[in-house]
């Protein structure tokens, strides 16, 4: 938090962005007793701020020490970490004002997020804080104060703040826990410095957004395909390059940097960044062998040799290089164009680390394999009128490929009579069974009745598919709108996009709402 950040430190940068906070009354540093967090004295003192020294592990304790601190016992709490130097004022308003427009106990910008990480903060009643004081024992919970609140879902009243339109960006994250975040902030806070504060939130997103992609690639389609992808993930015109020899990789990268390219993937191995472009973001595609089972991973391509592993996956004869390239790149392509990525984070499953469970249960996903595919997904069948050729084109060359990838799920196919199904359907259910032994098939007459069995899970287990190839979120019971289409997008990609993450947390707020 002493690192020079902007101009002063990173924890001056995070205190002087909080003031200009319009539903903050006062604030006050809490830090530790420890002789190294002397330091901060001065700090608070410079900022005209209080300061209040206490545990070091009970951070609970450490803020009911700061809220006696006060004059007077405020209505409403803000826990605001300092090693978020960006954090964005207008959003730490927005969560306070959500928390008393909802008659919430709690509000939360982190859990199933779709702010960038970082733009705001957790706001709590100082009913909600004295009840996690009494209530919470266990260590983890006196030290990562909220999650009482989330693994008692039904005892607080939690709401999840829902970033407006032009600042959706989960996987944008502005917390400095590495040296890589270090770098990514430096870079984006010197590229928005003259950029007026409140308007700062969205600036920051379209820079991030602007910066130009360059992709190399094996095939024609595969070109088509990711360039579909990055216009509907940033809006812009990626940089594409067929590379038939591996050996001409370097000239390649080259070109593309050359040519504006300020983020390169590829489906072929690259070994080292050029030395002409020292903060060009790449990561490549790797074949990795081995005695049992041959995979590929995506690598992240920094300045050493022993590059980082990203994402990986078992090689299959069915998916090549591209193909594992283009089932990345929608969960890649934010973090590589924020910069200098999280590597000990990417593509992590929207679950909260080991360190921070405690003894309950949080609403959200059963487990890792959940956040990153749905457990279940029902075939709306109830016109078997479709053709031959669309049947296979839709269902068996797409569907069944990414379920064989996914593992174990549950397809639930919904037919307007389960005895008389068309002779396609029948042929898909044997098909897939063969091919995917971990795939339950489960024929129904009855959309209402499998919606309804789960009303309270539903955004967090379940998308539809309607005959045409339509994929849609399913919510409250009932089908809602159209989130993309088989042989377009990919289901992985839709579990984890703007709509769906927009639909949990308002499904979970709905009921705080009732």
């Amino acid at each position: 938090m002493l690192l020079p950040f902007n101009g002063k430190t990173v924890i001056e940068s995070c205190i002087d962005r909080l003031k200009h906070c319009t539903m903050i009354d006062e604030l006050i540093l809490a830090t530790t007793t420890a002789a190294t967090d002397a330091v901060f004295e001065k700090i608070a003192a410079q900022a005209d701020i209080q300061i209040v020294r206490g545990s070091e592990d009970d951070v609970v304790s450490r803020m009911m020490d700061a809220v006696d601190a006060l004059s007077d016992q405020p209505d409403i709490i803000v826990r605001a970490c300092c090693d978020n130097p960006l954090v964005m004022p207008t959003e730490v308003d927005a969560a306070i004002q959500a928390l008393s427009k909802n008659n919430a106990d709690i509000v939360t910008p982190f859990e199933f997020n779709t702010l960038p990480f970082g733009y705001s903060m957790v706001a709590m009643t100082m009913n909600c804080l004295e009840r996690i004081n009494r209530d919470a024992t266990e260590k983890t919970y006196r030290e990562h104060v909220e999650n009482f609140c989330f693994e008692r879902p039904h005892e607080f009243k939690i709401h999840y703040q829902i970033a407006p339109a032009a600042l959706y960006g989960p996987d944008i994250s502005l917390t400095l826990d590495y040296e890589s975040d270090y770098q990514r902030l430096l870079r984006i806070a010197e590229s928005i410095k003259d950029v007026p504060i409140d308007d700062q939130p969205e600036k920051l997103i379209d820079l991030v957004k602007s910066r130009r992609v360059g992709v190399i690639v094996a095939h024609d389609h595969t070109k088509t395909v990711a360039s579909q992808i990055i216009t509907r993930l940033v809006g812009t015109i990626a940089l594409i390059v067929l590379i038939k020899d591996e050996r001409s990789m370097e000239d390649a990268v080259r070109n593309l940097a050359d040519s504006g390219a300020e983020v390169i993937v590829s489906s072929c191995p690259i070994s080292t960044r050029p030395s002409k472009f020292p903060d060009l973001e790449i990561a490549a595609v790797n074949r990795v062998e081995s005695d049992r089972q041959a995979s590929y991973a995506l690598k992240y391509v920094d300045t050493k040799t022993s590059h980082k592993t990203l994402i990986t996956q078992n090689a299959q004869s069915s998916i090549d290089a591209d193909e594992f390239l283009i089932s990345c790149l929608p969960h890649i392509l934010l973090p590589l164009l924020a910069g200098s990525i999280r590597l000990e984070e990417v593509a992590k499953p929207e679950l909260p680390p080991p360190e921070k469970q405690g003894s309950g249960e949080r609403d959200g996903f059963s487990n890792a394999a959940a956040a990153s595919f749905p457990p279940e997904i029902i075939l709306l069948m109830n016109s078997m009128d479709v053709s031959e050729a669309q049947f296979q084109n839709l269902f068996v060359k797409h569907l069944i490929r990414e379920l064989k990838s996914a593992g174990a799920t549950r397809l639930t196919i919904v037919t307007s009579n389960k005895h008389t199904a068309g002779k396609s359907l029948q042929e898909f259910r044997a098909s897939l069974a063969k091919s995917n032994p971990d795939v339950t098939v489960y024929i129904t007459e009855d959309f209402p009745s499998v919606a309804k069995e789960k009303l309270e899970v539903t955004a967090f287990s379940v998308v539809a598919i309607d005959e045409n190839g339509t994929i849609r979120i399913v919510e409250e019971g009932e089908l809602k709108e159209s989130v993309g289409k088989i042989g377009e997008t990919s289901i992985s990609e839709i579990w984890q996009n703007k709509p769906m993450r927009q639909a949990r947390a308002r499904s979970l707020n709905m009921r705080l709402a009732a």
